[in-house]
């Protein structure tokens, strides 16, 4: 620990969480962040941010983690940490564990070649101060007069299209690549020397469970009775639903039920969880393990011998809630 961050290691990747005031001050934030920081370009002049976390990474916050309760006394001040302690245990145990253990057993250094890349190529627009032209194309579009209702395929891949031609003309992936190589190669020693400043040379390496790995909604189904249950019930797969120009990194299905006038999302969150939404008429209800105002995360199924379990369960939650909104088998 340093101040206020936790740090641990798992070969070439980096763990943080760090705990902060927010809300401007009125609760607690559990913030976390993955990090290979062999890629960066300056990591030798910054060895002090893999603990400063300064940027912010992934925020988790509850609602019930509240820090402007006034007039307790100290029994109630010490059942309120605890609740603190038991809510993020069962957090980190159900949540963050499985994401972190993912990514120890998928890192892929040229993944976060590539994410480098992008900061960089980020970077490189601001420095010119131009912005992104798939940006600039959304605005266009807007500009029209067309909302993002009528936002098409076409214009997704118009987008992607003028972002590939101008990174190509002007910033190319293997010219970065090789660089970054290069930075990798200085890096590594003062990685080194730096996690064992940080953690005063007491470093045990990330404790990760081995079977976690990423799941897809192909594998979901193949797996699973899924697709049955739901067909079952009368929702059938909507593939052309629009996302308002959103990317759909093939993590949600949409499925519509025209009886009872509902649409269910099934997401795969983190490829590891998976949790429904439904909405029913103006009526809306999300399904999953934990919730929260602002966090909220399903069941594991990114893990071989809890699969069947988890989505049984899971299927057994959203059918009672099919049943508080009167969506029946149909016959």
């Amino acid at each position: 620990m340093r101040d206020d961050t936790f740090v641990s290691t798992s070969g070439e990747l980096l763990f943080l969480i760090r705990f902060e005031k927010a809300g401007y001050g009125s609760r607690i934030e559990l913030q976390y962040l993955i990090e290979a920081p062999l890629v960066k370009a300056d990591f030798s002049k910054r060895i002090e941010e893999m603990a400063i976390l300064n940027h912010a990474g992934e925020p988790i916050g509850c609602s019930t983690w509240k820090m402007d309760e006034k007039g307790l006394n100290a029994k109630e001040k010490k059942e309120k940490v605890e609740h603190y302690v038991s809510e993020i245990e069962f957090i980190y145990d159900n949540y963050l564990h499985y994401i972190f253990s993912k990514e120890a057993n998928q890192y892929d250094i040229e993944k976060y070649i590539l994410r480098e890349y992008e900061s960089r190529y980020a970077q490189y627009l601001s420095d010119k101060g131009e912005e992104d032209p798939c940006w600039q194309y959304k605005i266009d579009f807007v500009s029209s007069g067309r909302s993002m209702d009528e936002w098409t395929e076409e214009d997704s891949k118009k987008c992607a299209q003028l972002v590939e031609e101008k990174k190509s003309r002007e910033f190319p992936y293997e010219e970065t690549r090789n660089q970054i190589l290069k930075d990798i190669e200085q890096n590594r020693e003062v990685y080194r020397n730096a996690i064992m400043c940080l953690t005063k040379g007491c470093n045990t390496e990330l404790v990760i469970d081995e079977d976690v790995l990423p799941v897809t909604l192909d594998m979901l189904y193949e797996r699973s009775p899924v697709q049955k249950f739901l067909k079952d019930y009368g929702f059938i797969l909507n593939p052309d639903k629009n996302t308002n120009g959103l990317p759909n990194y093939g993590e949600t299905h949409y499925y519509n039920n025209t009886s009872s006038n509902c649409e269910l999302k099934l997401i795969i969150s983190n490829e590891l969880f998976v949790f429904f939404d439904l909405s029913c008429n103006d009526s809306y209800k999300r399904i999953c393990l934990f919730e929260d105002q602002f966090f909220w995360f399903g069941w594991l199924v990114g893990k071989e011998s809890v699969m069947k379990k988890n989505i049984d369960i899971a299927l057994n939650e959203l059918k009672k809630t099919f049943n508080e909104f009167n969506i029946t088998i149909r016959s």
